[in-house]
């Protein structure tokens, strides 16, 4: 088994049951939802996570110099 130690078996079982939850509501809410409001709704999360990168970035940079 080289390349995967004990940690990565731990982190991967604590992910699992998360994995599973996600597939499950996403299963869900596959059909409760219209593709234009699934595609507002990624929109909204990509921009959301672009902005905190960029914010945290910001604050990185701050601190360094």
């Amino acid at each position: 088994m080289a390349g995967v130690s004990l940690v990565t078996f731990k982190v991967t079982a604590v992910l699992i049951p998360a994995t599973l939850i996600g597939i499950v509501t996403g299963r869900i809410l596959a059909s409760r939802i219209t593709e234009r409001m699934f595609i507002r709704i990624t929109v909204v999360l990509l921009v959301s996570t672009a902005l905190g990168l960029f914010i945290n970035a910001g604050y990185s940079d701050l601190e360094m110099g």
